[in-house]
C-alpha cells in the first residue's frame, strides 16, 4: 500500500547568498572598462583601415599628377625648342639680307670716296673689320667721314694707317673697325 502524507511539511528554502557590493562594484567597473577598451580598440581599427584607404587613394591620385607633370614638363621643353627655333630663323632671316646691305651700303660709299679700295672685309654679328688702300690721306678720310654719316654704320674707328709702297706707288694700309645695323 501507499503511503501519503498530507501533512505539510515545513521545508526550510534556502535563500540565495548575496554578492558582497565590492564584487559588484569591481565587476561593473571592469566591464564597463573592457567594454571601453573594446570599443577603442574597433574604433582605432576602423579609422586605421579609413586612413589606410585614404593613403592608397592618395597615392594613386599622387601617381596620376605626376604623369600630367611629365607631360606639362615635355610640353614646356617642347614649347621651349620651338621658341629657340623660330627665334633662330627669324635671326637668319633678319641677317640674311644684312651681308647684302652691307656690301650695298660700302660699295655707294666707295663710289663717293675715289682712290679707295677694299682688300678684305669681314663681318662677324654686328662687328665689321676691313683691310684696304688709298691713294692718300685725304681719300682715307673723305672714305672714314662717308661711313660716319651712313644711318647703318656705327663706331667707325681707323685701327691703323700706314704709309707704304705697292708697285712701285706710295699708297696708304689701313685697317678699320665699325658696327653695321641691320
Amino acid at each position: 500500500m501507499i503511503k501519503i502524507n498530507l501533512l505539510e511539511l515545513k521545508r526550510e528554502v534556502k535563500q540565495k547568498k548575496k554578492l558582497p557590493k565590492f564584487l559588484v562594484t569591481w565587476g561593473a567597473i571592469t566591464g564597463t572598462c573592457l567594454l571601453l577598451a573594446a570599443l577603442g580598440y574597433f574604433g582605432m581599427e576602423w579609422h586605421l583601415s579609413n586612413m589606410k584607404a585614404e593613403k592608397k587613394q592618395n597615392e594613386q591620385e599622387i601617381a596620376s599628377l605626376k604623369k600630367k607633370i611629365d607631360e606639362v614638363q615635355k610640353f614646356e621643353r617642347m614649347n621651349k625648342d620651338f621658341e629657340q627655333k623660330v627665334t633662330l630663323i627669324e635671326n637668319l632671316r633678319k641677317n640674311q639680307s644684312a651681308p647684302v646691305m652691307l656690301l650695298d651700303e660700302l660699295s655707294t660709299i666707295l663710289t663717293t670716296a675715289d682712290g679707295v679700295w677694299l682688300t678684305s672685309l669681314n663681318y662677324s654679328g654686328d662687328a665689321v673689320t676691313t683691310d684696304g688702300f688709298s691713294y692718300s690721306n685725304e681719300t682715307l678720310v673723305t672714305f672714314v667721314d662717308a661711313l660716319k654719316k651712313s644711318p647703318k654704320v656705327t663706331d667707325v674707328n681707323l685701327v691703323e694707317s700706314s704709309r707704304t709702297t705697292q708697285d712701285n706707288v706710295t699708297v696708304y694700309k689701313f685697317k678699320l673697325t665699325c658696327r653695321f645695323k641691320v
